[in-house]
């Protein structure tokens, strides 16, 4: 896609199982990448996954909690000082725990508020900032088919991937004369090494690749997409 080359984009997230197959699919289209992280072992694995692929633009770390709102304020700052305006914020950062109602912490509910919902409000609350004054810009969330179908024993989990789809309907009402799309991608099960280790009797092939969902937002980056926002693109594999 001619039109993404050259643009840059910050992905969240960036080095987990589905954030490697976008951040890949990402820089293969010459855009330049800022992919958070947090883990050696995930910075490690994706500079791996890029290693057998000659991007115009290479694939840039950064340490980050996304959580924490001083540190995603300082991380935006620094990529103005380098005079890198945003172009794309890709939101993948999130986690996954269940439990039944009463057996679930208060930490736990806490912990996936935050790393699910609030990261996602943080990120666009600087990119946004950043992209108001060009009036262009694109932003891509990840909710869960879960959000729509609420499913038991995921009460802490669901409510904080509903409310990354409310925040993504919300902002894209908001945002719709600022010339800044921001659509939503709703996958059932990733077909990710964790998934299959922790699902090991499951289908793995009844369930959305990662390089499918990659694929999806490539084309919500496009010029072809330029007319949708506010949309919850359902990816849900067979399931």
């Amino acid at each position: 896609m001619p039109a993404l080359q050259g643009k840059v984009a910050v992905v969240t997230g960036g080095t987990g199982g589905l954030g490697r197959a976008v951040s890949v699919a990402l820089a293969g289209e010459g855009i330049a990448c800022h992919v958070t992280y947090l883990t050696d072992a995930g910075r490690s694995a994706l500079e791996q996954d890029a290693a057998a692929h000659p991007f115009a633009h290479p694939i840039e770390f950064h340490r980050v909690d996304v959580t924490d709102a001083a540190a995603v304020a300082r991380f935006y700052q620094d990529l103005d000082q380098r005079g890198r305006p945003v172009d794309f914020l890709i939101n993948l950062a999130g986690g996954f725990e269940m439990s039944p109602v009463e057996q679930t912490p208060v930490q736990t509910w806490e912990h996936l508020m935050s790393l699910n919902a609030t990261s996602v409000f943080l990120n666009c609350r600087e990119a946004v900032a950043r992209m108001k004054p060009r009036r262009a810009g694109r932003i891509i969330t990840v909710s869960a088919k879960a959000a729509l179908d609420t499913p038991g024993q995921m009460s802490a989990y669901v409510a904080s991937k509903a409310a990354v789809l409310a925040l993504t309907q919300s902002l894209a009402r908001e945002l719709k004369d600022d010339g800044i799309t921001v659509n939503c991608i709703l996958p059932s099960v990733i077909d990710t090494p964790a998934n299959r280790q922790a699902m090991p009797k499951s289908d793995p092939d009844r369930w959305v690749k990662p390089q499918q969902i990659a694929e999806a937002i490539l084309f919500l980056l496009g010029d072809g997409a330029s007319a949708i926002t506010g949309a919850a693109l359902p990816l849900y594999g067979r399931i």
